[in-house]
């Protein structure tokens, strides 16, 4: 199989659009699987040495790896300086690290004849935003903002267009809002990528003879259908930026809202789920532990259910004793925080992918997927004070920065 390394440079004032560019690429991977594994290469996901700057690292791998697309979104930013110890060919110094990698990218292409990499560069026209950025900083701040964007349009108008004519001499592309972006990059990536994977043979995305069919009817799709669930990437990367928003808000929750039969389960099982847990990974999250349930199926009593379900999951919840599943429930009912913080988040902390020690700095993350949540109004076996208990404990797994909860209902039960 052909492997096929994405090069996504930024600074920081664009990283929406960065978490745009990661779905794209994973939406591309379930796209082309079976043809072309698709890897994305970003700087904080690189296995960077204590004894060297970042900008070392990236040139060390990128050169010794070598990259096939290289993408680089500007606002702005140019980024910071790489300092003295890395110079132009002509001595002087770059202005950014974005800039050394553009430069770097350049130079690989022009040694593989004009080949290899493809280099796409996106600018964001965005000046009432930016302005709104500013109200309220200081003029220093104010000053040090506008500086940097200065730099990013000198950047563009030497590398881009004649210094004399002051014509256009490379494409760059310009968008307006981060949603524009995450349109023009699917396109071009696929009209990059479609000539390559056409000259390859691929085994098939999904084998009806041992996986069953994909087409569910009126049943809703499962993570395992991912690979053939198309249609709605828009609302995948739509509602994945709203969780990575929402974690940063320090409340990780999000809900899918419409109507009865609208696909909203599909939509949360088999789109964002896999996207979040397959993808969404970096320097502090080692995996993704992920569960999946319905409050009417946790039984007659709702912390006690939650309790057995979360254990499935998480196997160091479990105790040698016979009652352990009781005590978890008493004491998520009496005070949710405490438990969860002194329970729930260490046995996750313990848990093992394939039984491999997390790297250092990082640990799992809990996906928890609460489908049809309307259940949890309409049930008549619980009582007001166990729904708000359930109610509260979900509050504090949100707040907990290591569980990020998706939740759909019925949008009749939304009032």
């Amino acid at each position: 199989m052909r492997f096929l390394r994405i090069f996504i440079s930024s600074p920081g004032d664009v990283n929406e659009e960065r978490d745009r560019a990661k779905q794209v690429i994973e939406q591309l991977r379930r796209r082309y699987a079976g043809r072309i594994e698709i890897k994305p290469v970003l700087w904080e996901d690189l296995p960077l040495q204590p004894d060297m700057s970042f900008q070392k690292g990236i040139d060390l791998l990128l050169s010794n790896q070598g990259v096939d697309i290289a993408i680089f979104i500007l606002w702005s930013r140019l980024g910071s300086p790489t300092g003295a110890a890395i110079l132009k060919d002509d001595g002087s110094e770059y202005r950014s690290g974005t800039e050394r990698e553009f430069d770097l990218m350049l130079k690989a292409r022009e040694k593989s004849g004009g080949t290899r990499p493809d280099l796409i560069v996106y600018t964001r026209q965005d000046e009432a935003t930016f302005d709104e950025r500013l109200r309220g900083k200081s003029t220093a701040d104010k000053e040090a903002d506008i500086l940097q964007k200065g730099r990013v349009e000198s950047f563009i108008e030497e590398e881009f267009f004649d210094a004399e004519t002051k014509t256009n001499i490379r494409a760059f592309h310009r968008f307006d809002r981060p949603a524009t972006f995450s349109g023009q990059l699917r396109i071009h990536l696929q009209e990059l990528i479609d000539p390559i994977a056409g000259d390859i043979p691929g085994g098939p995305v999904w084998d009806i003879g041992t996986q069953g069919s994909p087409f569910m009817g009126l049943e809703a799709f499962q993570p395992k259908h991912a690979p053939v669930f198309f249609g709605r990437e828009d609302e995948v990367l739509e509602i994945c930026q709203a969780l990575r928003r929402q974690a940063r808000e320090g409340s990780a929750f999000v809900m899918i809202a419409g109507a009865s039969g609208s696909g909203k389960s599909s939509l949360a099982r088999a789109g964002v789920l896999p996207a979040i847990t397959a993808f969404e990974a970096g320097d502090s999250i080692s995996h993704w532990v992920s569960l999946i349930l319905s409050p009417g199926e946790l039984g007659e009593d709702l912390m006690e259910g939650f309790a057995v379900r979360l254990a499935e999951s998480l196997p160091a919840l479990r105790s040698d004793e016979s009652a352990w599943r009781e005590v978890l429930a008493a004491d998520l009912r009496r005070d949710a925080e405490i438990t969860v913080r002194r329970v729930i988040l260490p046995a996750l902390a313990a848990h093992r992918e394939d039984g491999k020690l997390p790297p250092p700095g990082s640990s799992p993350r809990l996906f928890l997927l609460i489908d049809q949540m309307e259940e949890l109004l309409s049930g008549t076996c619980w009582s007001d004070d166990e729904r708000l208990a359930f109610a509260t404990l979900i509050e504090v797994l949100s707040r907990s920065g290591k569980v990020w909860i998706l939740a759909t209902l019925r949008a009749d039960f939304l009032g």
